[in-house]
C-alpha cells in the first residue's frame, strides 16, 4: 500500500512538473511572438509607413487573443480528475486512487474488478466509476444487488442510469461503505 501511494505522489509530483514546464514554454513563446511583433511595428515607424503600421497592430492585437484562447483551452484540456475511494469494512479501512478515465470497476470478483469487495451479497460487477465531460459517475451494473449513494443527510438507491459524484458523497454496499474524494492532478480537493 505504502508503495502504491509513493508511485501515485511521484506521478503527481511528475505531471505537476510537466504542466508547469509546459506553461512556462508557452509563456516564454508569447514572449518571443510580442518581442518580434514590436521588432516589426518599430520598423514600420522607422519607414513612416502608418498603412503597414496600423494592419501590424491589428494583427498583434488579433495574434494575442487567439494565442491567450489557445493556452486557456489547452490548459482545461489537460485538467486531470483523480478518484480516492476510502473503504469501510468490518476488516478496517483502505485508500485507492484510480483515474476514472479508464473506468473504475467495482465488484467481487478478482481479475475484472479494479477495487474487489470481497462478500457474497455483492455481484461480481456490481458498479463502475467513469469520467464523462471532465465530471465523475458512478453506475449500477447488476440490478440484483443493491448500492445506494448517500450525499449529506439523503440516500437514493442506484438504478440504471448514472448519478454524477461529488466530494464527500459516499456508496454503501451491503458491509461496504466507500467515500468518495475528488481531486486534480496536484491532489486538490475538487468541493462539490
Amino acid at each position: 500500500m505504502k508503495y502504491l501511494l509513493g508511485i501515485v505522489c511521484i506521478a503527481l509530483v511528475l505531471g505537476g512538473f510537466l504542466l508547469w514546464k509546459r506553461w512556462k514554454e508557452q509563456k516564454e513563446e508569447r514572449v518571443s511572438y510580442q518581442e518580434k511583433i514590436k521588432d516589426k511595428v518599430l520598423d514600420e515607424a522607422i519607414k513612416n509607413n502608418t498603412l503597414a503600421l496600423k494592419q501590424l497592430e491589428k494583427e498583434s492585437i488579433l495574434s494575442l487573443e487567439e494565442q491567450i484562447q489557445n493556452d486557456n483551452k489547452k490548459s482545461k484540456d489537460q485538467e486531470c480528475v483523480i478518484v480516492e475511494l476510502t473503504v469501510h469494512s468490518k476488516a478496517g479501512e483502505q485508500n485507492y486512487i484510480l483515474n476514472p478515465e479508464k473506468t473504475i470497476h467495482i465488484g467481487s470478483e478478482k481479475g475484472r474488478n479494479d477495487l474487489v469487495l470481497q462478500d457474497e451479497k455483492i455481484a461480481k460487477k456490481q458498479c463502475e466509476i467513469f469520467l464523462h465531460n471532465r465530471e465523475v459517475y458512478v453506475k449500477k451494473i447488476d440490478q440484483r444487488f443493491g448500492v445506494w449513494i448517500q450525499r449529506k443527510e439523503h440516500y437514493k438507491e442506484l438504478e440504471e442510469s448514472a448519478i454524477k459524484l461529488m466530494t464527500g458523497d459516499k456508496l454503501y454496499m451491503n458491509n461496504y461503505q466507500i467515500l468518495i474524494v475528488l481531486m486534480d492532478y496536484m491532489g486538490n480537493v475538487i468541493s462539490g
